[in-house]
């Protein structure tokens, strides 16, 4: 399917695989780029990349997840100077602190001395982005906008650190 659809970076929430069997993961013609696994092997993210893009993963942005609440990685691609992050935020979770490492993690890239002018952020923040509610607010305040277009359960969002609104 990746293939089919032309997508060179595929984000895969609630993957279920502990580290050990995470690392050994394997999709045709894709890399396992980054991963947040958890000890139990519930939930995680996982983002692969395509064999022909140069990728390298921000590894700083593991520092902010937190088991259970907030689970995030993410990658660079150098050519295209694109940030992309993956995110599961579990239902239950306190959305407090998922906001809180959220921003956190967004600001850390943005210091980072990495040439990037866009940063797509993909996955499930248990939220429904399309309905006007605080929480949604809280969201769109970080300056993550609903782009784009859905692939399965997959929804991507964009990051515009500078967009005035």
């Amino acid at each position: 399917m990746l293939i089919e659809k032309d997508i060179h970076i595929a984000v895969i929430t609630e993957h279920w695989l502990k580290e050990v069997i995470a690392n050994k993961f394997l999709v045709q013609d894709f890399l396992l780029t980054t991963h947040f696994s958890r000890k139990d092997g519930y939930g995680g993210v996982l983002i692969f990349s395509s064999k022909e893009l140069c990728v390298e993963e921000i590894s700083q942005t593991k520092d902010f997840s937190v088991e259970g609440l907030l689970e995030m990685n993410a990658i660079w691609e150098k050519r295209l100077k694109t940030v992309v992050i993956a995110v599961y935020r579990l239902p239950e979770g306190s959305f407090e602190v998922f906001m809180e490492n959220m921003k956190a993690g967004l600001d850390e890239i943005n210091q980072l001395n990495i040439n990037h002018v866009h940063i797509h952020v993909a996955g499930d923040f248990n939220v429904d982005l399309m309905k006007s509610c605080t929480r949604t607010d809280d969201i769109l305040e970080l300056g993550i906008w609903t782009t784009s277009q859905i692939y399965g359960t997959l929804q991507n969002h964009r990051y515009f650190p500078d967009f005035d609104r």
